[in-house]
């Protein structure tokens, strides 16, 4: 297949060239070639097709060949930033670092920290939380008039939506839990438990084993989930799910087998609650000797949203919305499963318990503290909720706070966080 681009008007030299996403051909000089390590290893004449724009890529050559960068707009440095770490050019993004931490002396930006978790930098990071310790968002820059900086009650929707959930999650969780005593740095102590927190919190679980499953051990079908765990299930049960896995079926010439993929709803863990789930018809969500979840429940959702499993889902988010209505699940988690689906209604069932707070029992979220100040989310609600919902309630809880008439106000702030959007 023969590539169509455009020849750039500036950089026209050197036996390697850089494709842009929006079909620009830059041709980069020699000398500047040893700035990034994928470019040292291109073979010669070598087109490479590059994750960035025409702009970018203009800033990049720029950088590369002036050594000197001053930052402008957060929006404008952050394809930038995430191009030169994708290229593995360690020195420019020194030079872009530098830029930054200067600019906070001037021009301070939350989209500072955007930058840093960018360029996975946890130092900048803590440059950042210390620069912004005294500052309160004004009418302007999107975050709640008079909210302080670091709050996630009145962080702007851009934090939501272009932050690292895990390190969005760091910080609000060190904004929540550092306490300051006479003569200690606050700033010194806010860094610091924001690098536990993300350490933490990124930290890998180790990989499991393929094994097959203690239960599921006989059926004509085999399920092998994305952590490499087997289950031998009756055809019957997936045939009444749904109509995928009969079309599976029908035009297959032997007992399918299905090897998922998708290691967020297609686990082991979501397996067997779907099995339980088609065999007995409960989520068995408020069942404290049952392993499952509403992290489980909510990868649920979408796995029976994916295999077009809709009755099954109705019933599912029916569940979902009675346990919270009788106290017996975490409003929160219900949120992120209606989230997950985009369920209005449940939503707004939802929010409307303003008084919810995380349990004795709560392993994640900030024990005592309610499950719609953004500063107590467990890490799950900054990964996996969608920015526009977590960035609607989150809003609606710094513009209430301390309103004596929040429970009728929030719901409604919280509609217009959606609306905003």
């Amino acid at each position: 297949m023969t590539m169509t681009y455009t020849d750039d008007a500036q950089w026209t030299t050197g036996d390697i060239a850089l494709l842009s996403t929006d079909g620009v051909r830059l041709r980069v000089p020699l000398k500047l070639q040893s700035a990034s390590a994928k470019l040292r290893q291109a073979p010669p004449a070598a087109l490479l097709r590059a994750p960035a724009s025409a702009a970018t890529l203009r800033q990049f050559l720029t950088l590369a060949s002036s050594q000197s960068y001053t930052l402008g707009a957060w929006e404008d440095a952050l394809p930038l930033v995430r191009f030169v770490v994708a290229f593995q050019a360690p020195a420019l993004l020194e030079i872009i670092l530098d830029a930054i931490r200067v600019s906070l002396v001037t021009n301070f930006t939350l989209g500072a920290f955007i930058l840093a978790a960018a360029a996975d930098s946890p130092a900048l990071a803590r440059d950042v939380i210390k620069a912004a310790l005294d500052r309160r968002w004004g009418w302007v820059g999107g975050g709640v008039p008079g909210r302080a900086v670091l709050d996630p009650s009145g962080w702007p929707a851009y934090m939501h939506k272009t932050c690292p959930g895990v390190w969005a999650y760091a910080l609000a969780r060190a904004w929540k839990l550092t306490r300051v005593a006479e003569g200690q740095d606050e700033g010194e102590l806010l860094g610091a438990a924001f690098e536990r927190v993300l350490a933490q919190a990124r930290a890998a679980p180790p990989a499991a084993a393929s094994s097959d499953d203690e239960t599921w051990t006989a059926g004509e079908w085999t399920l092998t989930s994305a952590d490499g765990v087997r289950f031998h299930v009756p055809a019957y049960l997936l045939l009444y799910l749904s109509p995928v896995f009969r079309d599976m079926a029908s035009i297959g010439s032997g007992p399918p087998s299905l090897e998922f993929t998708d290691s967020e709803i297609e686990s082991a863990p979501v397996l067997r609650l779907l099995l339980h789930f088609v065999t007995t018809g409960s989520l068995s969500i408020s069942a404290p000797a049952v392993e499952y979840n509403l992290e489980h429940v909510r990868a649920l959702v979408l796995f029976l949203r994916k295999w077009q499993a809709g009755p099954a889902l109705n019933h599912a988010l029916l569940q979902v919305e009675r346990a919270a209505e009788r106290g017996q699940c975490c409003a929160m988690r219900a949120f992120m499963v209606a989230a997950a689906v985009e369920d209005a209604d449940l939503l707004s069932a939802l929010v409307a318990k303003h008084d919810a707070f995380f349990p004795a029992s709560e392993t994640e979220g900030v024990v005592g503290a309610s499950v719609w100040d953004p500063a107590a989310w467990p890490l799950s609600m900054w990964t996996s909720c969608p920015p526009h919902y977590a960035a609607a309630v989150a809003r609606a809880w710094g513009e209430t706070r301390g309103s004596s008439a929040r429970a009728r106000e929030f719901p409604h702030a919280f509609r217009r966080g959606l609306e905003v959007g």
